[in-house]
């Protein structure tokens, strides 16, 4: 007789897997079965009508675990779901899954949050499911608690670094490293420039010939967009410039690089948590004013500028002195981006409990009914 799977992780975009590849072998290392199914695998296990027995022994999977809230949870009606967060940072003004018109995200039981701005999203995002999601669709919203796990971002994690298969960038000892990562681009959302001021940026770090290399690494969801492709032509016969397109970099890119540009990306202060440096945040002055809250926090652990001329200027003065966060605001900014349950071993602990019903002491509870 088959026997069925404990964890199911469905591998909805390629980019995303090192959320949770970091942790699988310790899951199978403590006697766990694993699968990781893309979302095109499954389609066709579930819809082909080739292998039915198969399609019933998965669809009692015990733990079904994914990185976005879409319609592939629906083929484990028996199963746990859980949802890990895609990213270390989420800005409370980032329009919630309900207000954006997708179903899917009220579907989960456990929902990972790798920071205390992360979790305070995903209170108000599970809330808006019922303020603006409709009255049929609201009547099949499961009316149990929510559980809120702190933690689940381990796609830096240093263990992982020599199985991860990522290509290092080879870079000449004691040239330092400008790192230029801008947030993903979507209509959704404001704050992106690297598709309208990315070629602008590079140009004006390039032209003030600094002794540096400098790397841009579009993210990942747009590395193969027209504009980036454009931007990678541009800029070819410069060979001080370098565009990293692989969809999940070495992570030694993000704590060897000296100087970190970005316009938005949360991923800044993942930065500045594992390095204790400031990251430089590129945002227009009329952008700054919509996100009151995202800014009072680059100005607390970065440096903000709003123009080209800004940007070379801090760019200058943090390659001649490195510019470091103080001891005492370093440590809150980890605190707050949740260091101690960040790892494998919180997180395979965490797995276990959910596996086996148990709900831990540093888990919230969130009631929506």
């Amino acid at each position: 007789m088959e026997k069925i799977v404990d964890f199911v992780f469905i591998d909805t975009r390629p980019e995303f897997s090192d959320f949770f590849r970091p942790f699988l072998p310790e899951l199978i290392r403590n006697g766990f079965s694993c699968q990781v199914l893309s979302s095109k695998e499954l389609d066709i296990i579930f819809n082909s009508h080739v292998d039915l027995h198969k399609a019933e022994i998965l669809s009692k999977t015990k733990v079904v675990v994914t990185t976005n809230e879409t319609k592939w949870t629906k083929y484990f009606p028996q199963s746990k779901k859980v949802l890990l967060g895609h990213s270390i940072f989420m800005r409370d003004t980032i329009p919630s899954p309900a207000v954006l018109d997708n179903p899917f995200f009220a579907d989960f039981d456990y929902y990972f949050c790798p920071s205390v701005y992360y979790l305070q999203w995903t209170i108000q995002a599970l809330f808006d499911c019922f303020i603006f999601s409709n009255l049929d669709f609201r009547r099949v919203i499961p009316s149990v608690d929510k559980i809120l796990i702190p933690g689940g971002y381990v796609k830096n994690n240093r263990q992982y670094d020599t199985r991860g298969g990522a290509k290092k960038i080879s870079i000449l000892n004691k040239t330092k490293q400008i790192l230029f990562v801008p947030s993903v681009y979507s209509p959704e959302h404001s704050g992106h420039i690297f598709h309208s001021h990315g070629a602008a940026i590079i140009a004006a770090l390039a032209d003030n010939n600094f002794s540096a290399k400098i790397i841009c690494r579009p993210h990942p969801t747009d590395r193969h967009r027209d504009y980036v492709l454009r931007m990678v032509e541009m800029f070819a016969a410069n060979k001080n410039i370098i565009f990293d397109l692989q969809p999940t970099p070495d992570s030694s890119l993000y704590y060897e690089s000296d100087i970190l540009i970005t316009d938005m990306s949360g991923f800044a202060f993942a930065f500045a948590s594992a390095t204790g440096k400031r990251p430089i945040f590129f945002v227009e002055t009329e952008e700054a004013l919509k996100h009151s809250r995202f800014m009072t926090l680059a100005a607390r652990f970065g440096r903000v500028v709003s123009t080209h001329a800004g940007l070379v200027k801090q760019v200058s003065k943090q390659l001649a002195v490195p510019d470091m966060i103080d001891d005492l605001e370093h440590d809150y900014l980890r605190q707050t981006l949740y260091e101690k349950f960040n790892n494998v071993k919180s997180m395979v602990d965490d797995f276990i409990a959910i596996y086996s019903g148990t709900v831990l002491s540093h888990w919230t509870r969130l009631p929506l009914c």
